[in-house]
């Protein structure tokens, strides 16, 4: 954890990080407010049960959302721009997912202006992303395909390991990013790493 600490220090410093959103942090929540002043971020909040930390400047306004057990959606204002974030913690199945899936179209359908949704959806959207196993469940990649046609989302380009999660026998890409239109023209270099 430490390790992970300081890459992150490292990162965020380089790159003058104002939002910084930590899926999965596999820490105690109580360590919120330490590692973010570790971090040199003025704010931090967590969500889902602590399952999502979001860590701010504050160059940054936030205003946050809860949808259900599996996305937080964030409405940032930044140097007079309003930028929209979901950030996702998917559910393992498939049905569990669905509650995600309705909220993404309900977010979409009432959204104007530049959106990403970032996070672990634990799906992949096609049969090359997923190395060992069984085959892919086609059903599992229509329904999460079919939302992102339907909310006109599409990938954000990445470079690094084809597969972002692993049990040894298995790997898969199940983290990602996805754009709405706006956010493609407004920022049109945004690429994963």
């Amino acid at each position: 954890q430490a390790a992970s600490q300081r890459f992150l220090q490292k990162l965020c410093s380089q790159y003058s990080v104002c939002l910084l959103v930590l899926l999965e942090p596999m820490t105690d929540v109580g360590q919120l407010d330490i590692i973010s002043r570790r971090l040199c971020f003025s704010r931090a909040q967590a969500f889902l049960e602590g399952k999502i930390w979001v860590l701010w400047s504050e160059t940054l306004t936030l205003e946050f959302e809860e949808w259900g057990d599996q996305l937080v959606y964030m409405e940032a204002t930044w140097v007079g721009t309003t930028l929209h974030f979901s950030a996702v913690n998917a559910k393992c199945t498939r049905v569990g997912r669905r509650a995600l899936w309705r909220a993404i179209e309900e977010i979409a359908g009432r959204l104007d202006g530049p959106w990403m949704v970032v996070g672990d959806f634990n799906v992949i959207s096609k049969a090359e992303e997923r190395l060992g196993g069984a085959p892919p469940n086609l059903r599992n990649m229509e329904e999460f395909n079919d939302i992102v046609f339907n909310c006109r989302l599409s990938e954000v380009s990445f470079d690094g390991s084809a597969f972002t999660w692993t049990n040894g026998s298995l790997w898969q890409r199940l983290d990602r990013a996805l754009v709405n239109e706006a956010w493609g023209k407004l920022f049109q270099t945004t690429k994963v790493s």
